[in-house]
């Protein structure tokens, strides 16, 4: 893995002509990504459920009736749990958090991935530290993460070692990275010594109201 200096020096290679300030002493820094995977499929499109609903109707054409003593008299079903009259119904996706607008939890929009967001000073934004002498990226959202949640209870994944985007701040303010993380297992909600006062977990479509950088919500918009 690479310093995140080298990094910004091939991703700006002629940054150095071109600012007052070279890549290499512009303060870099990393965002952790963290993502919790959709629970449930997601609800199929329209022609998508038409096409299963005639298919199921090509297929009754052909069905035969099966003798009535060959059929459960006791009526139990089988192991899927669906009685004879096939009245099993899946889990509605909509969960209490849905209904209630609670975004502190990660059991709401089952169906997308949703994101963890910290609030400080009035702005909402993904974990993130300043990037070491001689750290790697990978290294320095590892740390914004367990700075933010702390470690134990939960099971992260890193996606790779390589950032996944990154946008400049304002020219002398310096580079952000973000690094895709994914939560495997377990529970995750802001650590009580974080220096970020409130969390919450956002679905894509959900992430204009948090970020207000159009350029910074732009990039995570194709990233995401």
């Amino acid at each position: 893995m690479l310093p995140a200096a080298r990094i910004l020096q091939a991703l700006r290679p002629s940054a150095a002509k071109s600012a007052s300030v070279s890549p290499a002493t512009e303060p870099l820094y990393v965002a952790c990504v963290f993502e919790r995977l959709p629970q449930v499929m997601p609800k199929l499109p329209e022609w998508e459920t038409e096409y299963y609903q005639w298919q199921q109707q090509f297929a009754a054409r052909r069905f035969k009736t099966v003798p009535k003593e060959l059929i459960d008299p006791k009526n139990t079903g089988d192991e899927s749990g669906a009685g004879a009259e096939g009245s099993w119904q899946p889990a509605p996706i909509e969960t209490a958090a849905d209904r209630a607008g609670d975004r502190r939890t990660t059991h709401r929009r089952l169906d997308q991935r949703i994101f963890f967001l910290v609030h400080r000073s009035g702005e909402w934004e993904f974990p993130h530290v300043m990037v070491g002498e001689g750290e790697t990226t990978r290294a320095a959202a590892e740390r914004a993460l367990k700075e933010a949640i702390g470690e134990g209870g939960f099971q992260p994944y890193f996606v790779g070692n390589a950032p996944a985007g990154h946008v400049a701040v304002p020219v002398g303010a310096g580079t952000v990275f973000f690094h895709r993380c994914q939560l495997i297992q377990g529970k995750a909600a802001l650590h009580a010594e974080a220096r970020w006062k409130d969390f919450a977990w956002a679905a894509k479509d959900e992430l204009g109201e948090y970020i207000k950088d159009g350029a910074t919500l732009e990039v995570l918009q194709k990233m995401l």
